[in-house]
């Protein structure tokens, strides 16, 4: 297992940053696992890539609170799940104010416009309601919320078109927006429980914070990857078996156990088949076996 966990420390050992090169080229993912596959003896081994459309980078970004006082709430770059995937760049500064769970009632009567929310409910729903239809400049939410959670879990957020439509209370139905232009995104920032409760207790009574956002994102035309390796069989006519996991979920973000564990495994599984039919220790299968990293 030293091999395999080898693989999952490389890939995915924190939630890093990606770079402007991996857009142009490769991702780190499937370059790591092309090399290991191309040193195993694995010489068919390759990347097939496919247009993938517009992936969204973020290049920096932070969260302070400025009055009452001056500290750091969030930051891209300490930890990059606090932005959320999908905001755009900005450089604003605003007083806080708490919405609730977000419903639309909660954020009609909080008075949002020109200030950024923040909320112990689902940060999508909230920025379609607050940010892009009753004038917030942006989200903060609070913890992950998920039964059993530790006080510094923090989940993956998005924001985007998908937020937007068919929201509770919402007296226009999803096909007459379908044609409109989408609205501009705005801004997420996810804190954990444990900074997001106190954060939470002194708007509840009614102190007055002012937070300043800055930070810089950007929208790159990405390629999809398939890394493809095949151990081929003795019976070209007998088929293939296909053992395949995905290497990270989505383009800003990595995935820890789902799937680099997986991917991790088949890698392995990969290095040992080849091994033992390179030192003819086994018979070479009689179906070709096929690894695929998507």
């Amino acid at each position: 297992g030293e091999t395999a966990w080898r693989t999952i420390a490389t890939i995915n050992a924190y939630n890093r940053p990606r770079t402007d090169e991996e857009f142009k080229g490769n991702f780190f993912e499937s370059r790591y696992v092309l090399d290991r596959l191309k040193a195993y003896g694995l010489t068919n081994a390759e990347i097939v890539a496919y247009p993938g459309g517009d992936g969204w980078l973020a290049l920096k970004g932070d969260l302070w609170e400025v009055k009452p006082l001056r500290q750091k709430l969030a930051s891209y770059d300490d930890n990059v799940p606090m932005l959320a995937f999908g905001s755009s760049s900005a450089d604003v500064s605003a007083e806080l104010v708490w919405v609730g769970r977000g419903t639309p009632a909660e954020i009609k009567a909080a008075g949002v416009e020109g200030k950024i929310v923040v909320t112990e409910g689902s940060m999508g729903s909230v920025h379609g309601e607050a940010c892009q239809r009753q004038g917030a400049l942006g989200v903060i939410t609070v913890g992950s919320r998920r039964a059993g959670g530790d006080e510094f879990e923090m989940g993956w957020n998005s924001i985007g078109l998908r937020a937007s439509p068919g929201l509770p209370g919402d007296p226009e139905p999803p096909a007459a927006k379908a044609s409109a232009a989408p609205p501009k995104t705005k801004f997420g920032f996810s804190l954990p429980g444990r900074e997001g409760d106190f954060l939470k207790s002194r708007l509840v009574s009614g102190q007055k914070i002012t937070a300043s956002a800055r930070f810089e994102t950007k929208v790159l035309p990405y390629d999809q990857e398939n890394v493809i390796a095949l151990l081929p069989g003795s019976d070209p006519g007998a088929g293939e078996i296909i053992l395949s996991a995905h290497l990270f979920e989505g383009i800003a973000k990595q995935g820890a156990n789902d799937n680099t564990s997986g991917s991790a495994a088949i890698l392995e599984v990969a290095r040992v088949l080849q091994t033992l039919v390179a030192d003819g220790r086994l018979p070479r299968p009689r179906r070709s076996i096929r690894f695929i990293w998507g």
